[in-house]
């Protein structure tokens, strides 16, 4: 929760018994009203982790700690298309984040700080300095990873895999942060907890605004050309709003 403390903030005198009692107020800035955004769709599915959009489709990574994992395509109505693709470990429910580099799926693999390109075989993975890497997002020739428990923020160059730049997150504290995306201009970063936010950056790394994330887990967060999503986890709703 982003916090800030006035203390003491409040004397309440009650003079027949000559007690003071002091209290302490919470101030914390007004976001949007909770629930922002629509409901699109629901699928059932066992866990829904990155998001991302190609130019036609949504494409999301479905987790199931049980069996094999499965990268879908989507319509922007919810109905799943031709060409579902297999992540880099089927077998391996710890893969979290997916991007769209105008070719190719990338997917992160947070235990072993490894992000792959999905379908190109022979293509080693980008090792990665975050010890906690959850979605990534691609941007000019750049893939952008989110670290889930504290938020800093690493970009790293697609061609050589060298983190060039890292920033931190705004004091956010007893949340988790998860999805990632970008609009070309600004990132958001979605995370859950005391708070579930969005969380808007420039792609210098400087922080804008905060605002109410729709759902109650969110998770993976995608940008269309016109809309941002997010796909809550718990639910399995998949989420449009304004950004």
């Amino acid at each position: 929760m982003i916090k800030k403390y006035f203390w003491p903030a409040l004397a309440m005198v009650c003079f027949g018994a000559g007690i003071i009692l002091m209290c302490r107020i919470d101030f914390k800035p007004a976001y949007g009203a909770p629930g922002d955004g629509t409901a699109m769709f629901q699928l059932d599915k066992a866990s829904s982790q990155g998001l991302t959009y190609d130019g036609t489709y949504l494409i999301y990574l479905d987790v199931n700690y049980n069996t094999t994992q499965a990268i879908y395509k989507l319509t922007t109505t919810g109905s799943i298309a031709p060409g579902t693709a297999e992540p880099p470990r089927k077998t391996d429910a710890n893969q979290k984040g997916l991007a769209w580099d105008g070719a190719y799926i990338w997917c992160s693999i947070p235990g072993n700080k490894e992000i792959w390109k999905v379908g190109s075989s022979g293509d080693p993975p980008i090792t990665t300095e975050n010890d906690f890497v959850y979605d990534i997002t691609y941007h000019d020739g750049y893939l952008y990873e989110v670290d889930g428990k504290d938020g800093t923020i690493y970009k790293i160059n697609v061609a050589t895999g060298a983190t060039v730049d890292s920033y931190g997150a705004p004091d956010v504290t007893d949340d988790k942060y998860f999805g990632l995306t970008t609009d070309g201009t600004y990132l958001y970063v979605s995370t859950y907890g005391e708070d579930d936010l969005i969380l808007k950056y420039t792609l210098a790394g400087s922080y804008v605004s905060s605002f109410n994330a729709p759902g109650d887990h969110p998770h993976g967060l995608a940008y269309d050309g016109t809309y941002l999503w997010c796909v809550d986890d718990i639910t399995e709703k998949f989420y449009r709003f304004e950004k």
